[in-house]
């Protein structure tokens, strides 16, 4: 039973060296553009979201803007899954 998982092992290194370093990459990379992309949507959507008749109170405009980012956010999230 050792043997074999040695040999598992010894087979699976090459392969995590050549491919798995890629995969950390792109993870990295992934989670990285999602914490850019939450912060840039927060600030276009706090910018573009103003007071109006549908949102007469400032609580209002907030769970407005807070509604649309949780949106977006997810679009994001789900186009990176």
């Amino acid at each position: 039973m050792r043997e074999s998982i040695q040999a598992f092992m010894y087979e699976l290194s090459p392969w995590l060296l050549s491919h798995g370093v890629k995969i950390l990459f792109y993870l990295i990379g992934a989670y990285l553009l999602r914490a850019i992309a939450r912060r840039f949507i927060a600030r276009v959507i706090r910018i573009s979201v103003k007071q109006d008749e549908r949102n007469p109170t400032a609580q209002d405009e907030k769970m407005r803007e807070d509604t649309l980012i949780r949106v977006c956010v997810l679009v994001i999230n789900f186009a990176l899954a």
